[in-house]
């Protein structure tokens, strides 16, 4: 995986080719401030190589680089690809909140895809995500969602 944290005005471009979550919080203890993760991609070692390649111009330290327009652009156009969600960093309620997109992206299936796989047009799937999103969702919804991408959906309790 590939991972931008930022720190400051200041971004590591780095791999983990194990748990991503893991290697970003060993950086994070050594700073005083907290780590925001702006995307994770896939990739691996010559991947993480040709972003540093592709953003020398900024370099200021090892895997550091200064925010910039470009990298912010860069950021912004992975956003589809973007699994910060996937490892719970993706620093907004909507970790917990969208369910279906969650699980859709991971089986990586588009709204159509998942639409076909269900037998609705993928608007109906865009609503099924927003009522998923809203609370709204029946879990008879989500027993069908789950069993369309090969998964069980189980209702539970979480204690806080």
């Amino acid at each position: 995986m590939i991972y931008f944290v930022e720190f400051n005005d200041y971004v590591k471009i780095g791999f983990s080719h194990k748990n991503v979550k893991n290697r970003i919080s060993q950086i994070q203890t050594s700073l005083p401030f907290k780590l925001k993760a702006l995307l994770i991609i896939n990739g691996d070692r010559k991947f993480e190589k040709e972003l540093h390649f592709k953003f020398r111009n900024t370099r200021k330290n090892g895997e550091w680089f200064l925010l910039d327009k470009d990298m912010l652009d860069y950021i912004d156009s992975n956003k589809e690809k973007d699994l910060c969600y996937k490892y719970g960093l993706d620093d907004s309620e909507k970790n917990e909140l969208m369910p279906i997109r969650q699980l859709r992206r991971e089986c990586e299936l588009t709204m159509g895809g998942l639409g076909e796989v269900m037998g609705v047009t993928k608007q109906a799937i865009y609503g099924i995500e927003q009522r998923a999103n809203q609370g709204t969702i029946t879990i008879n919804k989500m027993h069908e969602v789950a069993k369309a991408t090969g998964h069980k959906f189980e209702f539970r309790f979480k204690k806080l």
